[in-house]
């Protein structure tokens, strides 16, 4: 139907612009394949026709057909080498496929060719930020709050690149300012919630993420890391309800179900403490952390061998997991394989572990 709209001159659509405001007309309608029609018709008129180009590569993004979109910003680079707007978008696909040299490269140009805004510079910070280079990161963000004091999502950039950097107090400032212009941004709350947690400040903590989950009750990262600080202050019945309720939100949680496991396993209750870490490995068969417990489980069962299997898994996944080897340690040392336990111990105490 959409198709036989598309195609009937008797609506008007006889100019490559005709077909260009219609495709961008559904595009805010949300209806992107339908303007991908249009503005495939407006650049079968006109090939040349690079706004077009560049509405077709916003209408793939919006579908995450990424090489495709890259692929329509780049015939309009062709055309026009000067397209700053064409540049930007271009930067925005690759920064969402996890591209991020060729992103910061493409932005770079974007600006030059003067998209020197505040959302140019925050994506170029996102993408270093997501390399690890937070000082890149923190001038880059810098550079967007002058040119608009009031993004809030550079504030909250640049408080998650000092809160990387350990520099707390600056990334709460930072996250302060984001709530400052936007009360109910969720993440800046986050972002808050969790650098308190780190500094120790638990009851600061609770009441970010309680703000979080007032603005967005499905946030199960919000419940998750209410629940770690629950559990770090051994409110054991108020962790298991958090963990319960961000599991409830996002079954596929794995950290939930290991955070559950930790806390029945401090309660003694093994039996349901291995059942979380069994969700947690499905989930995550990599996740060294839901290994080691399920063993130290298994330990305080006195099912040393089951223990050993899961500390080597453990181990396997990440040889420099201390914890795991004293593990591997005790249970060896259960079964009297004393030559074998204190290679376990001596290798543990290599790594750090500390009784």
């Amino acid at each position: 139907m959409v198709f036989a709209v598309l195609c009937t001159p008797v609506l008007g659509q006889t100019t490559a612009d005709d077909w260009n405001n219609k495709g961008k007309a559904l595009y805010n309608q949300g209806d992107y394949a339908g303007a991908i029609v249009a503005f495939d018709e407006a650049i079968s008129l006109d090939p040349d026709y690079t706004k077009a180009w560049v509405n077709k590569g916003s209408s793939l993004q919006a579908q995450e057909k990424y090489d495709q979109a890259i692929k329509a910003f780049k015939e309009a680079i062709k055309r026009d080498p000067e397209y700053a707007v064409a540049w930007y978008n271009e930067g925005n696909a690759l920064l969402a496929q996890e591209k991020y040299e060729e992103a910061i490269e493409v932005y770079n140009e974007a600006i030059r060719l003067g998209i020197d805004n505040a959302f140019a510079w925050n994506n170029k910070g996102k993408a270093f930020k997501a390399q690890g280079k937070y000082e890149e990161a923190i001038e880059a963000y810098n550079e967007a709050i002058r040119l608009d004091p009031n993004y809030a999502y550079s504030w909250d950039g640049k408080g998650d690149a000092l809160y990387n950097q350990g520099n707390y107090a600056d990334a709460i400032k930072c996250y302060d300012e984001a709530v400052r212009i936007d009360p109910n941004d969720a993440y800046s709350w986050y972002g808050k919630g969790k650098t308190f947690n780190d500094q120790g400040n638990f009851e600061e903590a609770i009441k970010c993420y309680d703000e979080v989950i007032r603005i967005d009750p499905g946030y199960a990262k919000a419940w998750y890391n209410k629940g770690t600080v629950h559990e770090r202050q051994d409110n054991n019945t108020d962790a298991i309800k958090c963990y319960d309720e961000a599991i409830r939100i996002n079954p596929g949680y794995a950290k939930a179900w290991n955070g559950k496991g930790n806390v029945l396993h401090k309660q003694d209750n093994h039996a349901d403490a291995i059942k979380c870490y069994d969700e947690a490995i499905r989930i995550d068969p990599g996740f060294a952390n839901a290994w080691d417990g399920k063993g130290d489980a298994f330990n305080d069962q006195g099912n040393y061998a089951d223990a050993i299997k899961c500390f080597d898994e453990a181990i396997r996944i990440d040889p420099g997991y201390a914890d795991a080897w004293y593990g591997k340690g005790y249970a060896l040392y259960q079964l009297r394989y004393d030559e074998e336990s204190e290679a376990a111990f001596a290798k543990a105490r290599e790594l750090g572990y500390r009784d």
